[in-house]
């Protein structure tokens, strides 16, 4: 997966921009995986810091190129990183529609330089239960 980020000092606001996932493994047939990316600013895991792009139909390979905002200090980045989380759409129904986790990576953004704005190429880690 590959992401980009970038921080505006004038408008204090952390953006992410979810760009393309690659080669993604999944229990699914190709034609029958519609992945998604779900993000959170951790350590902050709530509806206010999650994010979800839209679903790419069909494929293991896509290309997304959405961008979210989050309003943030500099400062406050220091302890913060970003969980991307790809999922497919093809979940069971139990009451509601849920999503397939198919894999999951964590950046720590303090070692980025948010400034200038980075690119973040993600390996995702197979997605376990227990975990």
């Amino acid at each position: 997966m590959i992401l980009f980020s970038r921080y505006s000092l004038l408008k204090n606001r952390l953006y992410v921009t979810v760009k393309s996932v690659q080669s993604l493994v999944s229990r699914d047939t190709p034609s029958n995986t519609n992945p998604l990316v779900r993000l959170y600013l951790l350590p902050d895991r709530t509806k206010r810091t999650r994010r979800v792009t839209s679903v790419l139909k069909g494929t293991l390979d896509g290309v997304f190129n959405e961008t979210f905002e989050y309003i943030i200090g500099l400062d406050q980045l220091r302890n913060m990183k970003i969980e991307a989380t790809v999922k497919s759409d093809r979940g069971f129904t139990i009451g509601r529609a849920r999503n397939r986790p198919i894999g999951t990576a964590v950046v720590d953004l303090y070692e980025k330089a948010l400034t200038q704005g980075c690119d973040i190429s993600c390996e995702l880690r197979k997605f376990s239960p227990t975990s």
